[in-house]
């Protein structure tokens, strides 16, 4: 094994021009031992030289995505879009061009990798064609955590964009939309993609994502109650459900709207997650191309099942590690908001059991700031010995 690794980097360390010389050799090598570290090796080496490639000419190179190509067909292909994944976000945590982590780096700069690397993705989708699965790339990205100790909500962001891209490339070329709407089966086949990566994207936001904001806001809820009179009462009642009451989205859900095609394609929301400001200015013919794809998918990815339900209500029924309720039915009510008549969206909810789950999601019990902890912990019959029908519900 050892020996096959040093082969491999060896071949790498050839320069890029005489990289097709050594083709067969990598893939006789990939096709020997196809394994996970030794497909790490290949691809990491091969996608640095793309993202390099990009960074000098604008352009990525043929040499080093035909390679990955040739490695791609010969070795599972599990084992091959977990190795893609990896590389990837190896690439995201330590940018090659400086050698830094992703905390160190401004976020012009910042901005430009992810575009990059979402690039990178793209040429990749082409490359492999008609192979390319980017349900399985997203899959392979939402599945690795990353330990770095520097790892944040942003950087959780900017995972977002890249699984964002995999799962518009289910719309590609954008030329494709109209022969598409026309084919029965194809739309059939693209709306079960969608669902499926869908959920997938919705699991991320409330086991990894939504945590991660839950823990955060948390820790300041903490300090303000510390800093002034401890509040009392079940707080805002604005919804995205109710008329006449402007909501003021937080900035995670801003992010999950647009990750779950809950907003419209054309808004200023959405161009800012894809591009965000800061970034380059031929972004526009970036943004046009991505705008025709994000479009088909939020019309016709907007579809709420029950499972999509129980995995909002499941991440909040953990006692840590999930979503806090408010959380979730911020984020249930938005998924609902998206099945109005003005989106188009198909709500197909049929468990009655659900009823009951969202009145306990959303049921508020006061606390009584003259009640100690030990006799909150009591019967309602015996605290202060009051009729319980006479506690507060």
């Amino acid at each position: 094994m050892l020996l096959s690794l040093l082969l491999v980097l060896t071949i790498f360390y050839v320069p890029v021009l005489q990289f097709n010389a050594h083709l067969e050799n990598v893939t006789v090598i990939a096709k020997r031992i196809p394994t996970a570290s030794v497909a790490n090796h290949m691809y990491f080496k091969l996608l640095q030289g793309v993202l390099n490639s990009a960074e000098t000419t604008g352009a990525s190179s043929s040499d080093q995505l035909k390679m990955i190509a040739a490695i791609h067909s010969v070795i599972p292909h599990a084992i091959s879009y977990e190795a893609m994944a990896a590389s990837l976000l190896m690439m995201l945590v330590n940018p090659p061009k400086t050698g830094t982590s992703s905390e160190n780096t401004n976020p012009t700069e910042r901005h430009l990798l992810v575009k990059r690397l979402r690039g990178m993705i793209r040429a990749l989708a082409s490359q492999l064609q008609p192979s390319f699965d980017g349900c399985s790339l997203m899959e392979s990205l939402l599945a690795f955590d990353v330990s770095s100790d520097s790892w944040s909500t942003r950087d959780e962001e900017d995972k977002a964009r890249l699984m964002f891209q995999c799962v518009t490339l289910f719309v590609s070329p954008p030329s494709d939309l109209t022969a598409r709407s026309a084919d029965t089966s194809s739309l059939l086949s693209f709306d079960k993609s969608l669902s499926n990566a869908r959920k997938l994207l919705l699991t991320w936001c409330c086991m990894d994502y939504g945590p991660r904001w839950a823990s955060r806001l948390n820790r300041r809820r903490i300090v303000s109650e510390k800093e002034s009179d401890l509040v009392v009462g079940a707080g805002n009642f604005a919804s995205a459900l109710g008329p006449g009451v402007e909501e003021k989205i937080p900035s995670w859900l801003n992010t999950l709207r647009c990750l779950l095609f809950i907003e419209e394609a054309d808004s200023p929301l959405m161009k800012r997650f894809v591009v965000p400001e800061g970034a380059q200015a031929d972004d526009e013919t970036d943004w046009h191309e991505e705008r025709a794809r994000i479009q088909a998918c939020c019309e016709y990815g907007v579809t709420l099942d029950d499972e999509m339900v129980w995995t909002v209500l499941k991440s909040c029924s953990l006692s840590e590690g999930g979503m806090s309720s408010k959380m979730g039915i911020q984020l249930l009510e938005h998924l609902f908001e998206s099945c109005s008549k003005a989106r188009g969206g198909s709500l197909r909810v049929s468990d009655p059991i659900l009823v009951w789950e969202l009145y306990n999601l959303v049921e508020y019990t006061p606390n009584n700031p003259n009640v100690s902890d030990d006799e909150r912990s009591e019967s309602p019959d015996r605290i202060n010995g009051d009729d319980p029908l006479d506690v507060p519900r």
